[in-house]
């Protein structure tokens, strides 16, 4: 019976590495941080091992999310604000400091490490951002004028940009 291998606990490890397309983050369960890198060369033999930036254990059920703007997933997003103006607004006046500091801390970190927008939302693995581009422009179907020839809408009678009415 092979008992030994069940008793054994697996952690979730965050592994940041370097890829043409930029800054990326990759998942993996393993035991130990030794286990994920190996399991990540395993998954992905084309990122050589110079690129890998930083392995990290992930804490259980530690929310993961993922940029709107620049695609980037993390477990670790900043907080709004800079860390340096709340001191400096504390020391010279208090009341603008408690005030910056309850709207900096308000709604947890949502900024993306990576671009520094405020534009993260929980991961979803299964529901990437490309797949949501091609489901909004299946839905937008646009025709071109046949007087300015800018794009309108197929169902449009009147042209936005000319006001002419279309051949529709």
């Amino acid at each position: 019976m092979d008992g030994s291998i069940s008793n054994k606990s697996h952690f979730k490890y965050e592994i940041t590495y370097f890829s043409n397309a930029g800054m990326k983050v990759a998942y993996v369960s393993a035991m130990n941080e030794a286990e994920a890198g190996k399991k990540f060369k395993r998954d992905f033999p084309a990122i050589s091992s110079e690129s890998i930036q930083n392995v990290k254990m992930v804490k259980p059920n530690q929310p993961i999310f993922q940029c709107t703007s620049c695609g980037f997933i993390t477990s670790t997003p900043l907080q709004k604000g800079q860390k340096w103006l709340e001191i400096v607004l504390w020391l010279l006046y208090i009341l603008p400091g408690l005030v910056y500091s309850i709207w900096r801390r308000n709604g947890g970190g949502t900024v993306c490490p990576n671009c520094k927008h405020e534009t993260l939302i929980p991961y979803n693995p299964d529901a990437s951002l490309d797949s949501r581009e091609k489901s909004e422009a299946v839905q937008r179907q646009e025709i071109e004028c046949s007087w300015c020839a800018e794009p309108i809408l197929e169902k449009a009678k009147i042209c936005k940009h000319c006001g002419k009415e279309t051949k529709a």
